[in-house]
């Protein structure tokens, strides 16, 4: 294959006496693991030379790679770079919800999607994925279990069966909504044996011909034109929310809560009757069975951590959980079952206990401390 730019640069970089040396430490020149390194500081990176090294690190070592930044303008840059330097599907971005703690508004539809395609993606093809983008406060935030997760997709398959009936109230208890024509994310329709769902995390709605219970056939389709783009062989449905709900999982966490806090047993009944996904429900997370915890669970072993200027990640994580604490402070006496920043958030001191069993680099536009 011809060299490209970009893998040119990176072989020039990989053939530096320090990068190679780095190279050598983290998982030796043929992509062998070696004994942990622990933490190692670069120095003196300014520009895309910071996001180079990673997509470097990862090429070499064949590890994949946590790269935290301080905030999300940092990590959204930082996931442009590193999908020039890399080919684009295997860079994976987990979003920041620019909300404040404890907001209980229905959060933006377009980075819920691509965090609910991060965690999808690592949970079941962790194989695909080189490099994982997060700002501080992906960090700093619980998310729902990767069982959880998995356990509530809906998954398609060309020449399995499908009962669109089940399948249909399944799609709304995963909080999509039925409509005449699919326009947007968290839409389906029906017509016949002909299935249209929109996706959290895809591009496009998928099309499924379904025929005597089976899938005849799926293909991915503009939702202007209506024109086929391309088949499908597989798919995954992905909940709407950062919280996989159906009725068993709900009830089962009603009783439980019923034994504790009867009164907010009560309080959520009555809001469920309703609504399956009231607003503010992702602030319910630790009383609804999510197994809430560290983006962290969702990497795999031998993971490379790269920090982009560490001082101000964990300065960001440290603002976030004061922020959050000052919030529940000024909140809780108002909403006396509003859940603990424990139970919602992760203090700097916990990031620093999740990340604890993989390798650290740490890349600064200054010299080391």
């Amino acid at each position: 294959m011809k060299p490209t730019f970009q893998s040119t640069l990176i072989s020039r970089l990989a053939g530096l006496p320090a990068v190679a040396g780095l190279i050598e430490r983290l998982g030796g020149l043929d992509g062998a693991p070696v004994a942990r390194s622990g933490r190692t500081h670069v120095h003196k990176l300014t520009g895309s030379s910071r996001t180079l090294l990673a997509a470097t690190l990862h090429e070499r070592t064949k590890r994949p790679v946590l790269y935290v930044a301080s905030d999300g303008d940092r990590a959204e840059a930082a996931r442009d770079d590193l999908e020039f330097w890399l080919d684009r599907e295997r860079v994976v971005f987990f979003a920041e919800h620019d909300q404040p703690p404890y907001d209980t508004q229905t959060p933006h539809l377009e980075p819920t999607a691509a965090r609910l395609d991060a965690l999808v993606r690592l949970a079941t093809d962790p194989g695909s994925v080189g490099i994982i983008v997060v700002a501080a406060a992906g960090l700093g935030q619980n998310v729902v279990g990767p069982d959880v997760l998995v356990d509530s997709l809906l998954k398609f398959q060309v020449g399995g069966t499908l009962n669109i009936d089940k399948v249909t109230e399944r799609l709304v208890t995963l909080g999509y909504k039925r409509t005449p024509t699919v326009e947007d994310v968290g839409e389906f329709s029906r017509r016949g044996g002909i299935l249209d769902v929109y996706s959290p995390g895809n591009a496009n709605p998928i099309r499924v011909e379904i025929d005597d219970d089976f899938v005849a056939s799926m293909r991915e389709f503009d939702v202007i034109h209506q024109r086929s783009i391309r088949p499908l062989d597989a798919v995954n449905i992905v909940p709407t929310h950062e919280l996989a709900l159906d009725p068993d999982r709900l009830e089962l966490a009603l009783l439980e809560l019923e034994e504790t806090k009867p009164d907010l047993a009560a309080e959520l009944r009555e809001q469920f009757e309703t609504d399956l996904y009231p607003p503010g429900v992702e602030k319910l997370l630790p009383y609804l069975l999510q197994n809430p915890g560290s983006l962290v669970r969702y990497l795999v072993p031998g993971t490379l951590v790269v920090f982009d200027e560490a001082g101000l990640v964990f300065g960001a994580l440290e603002a976030r959980w004061n922020e959050a604490n000052a919030a529940f402070e000024r909140l809780h006496g108002d909403q006396v079952h509003l859940a603990s920043p424990h139970d919602l958030y992760r203090s700097h001191e916990t990031v620093v206990a999740d990340l604890a069993p993989f390798d650290h680099v740490g890349l600064s536009a200054l010299t080391a401390e």
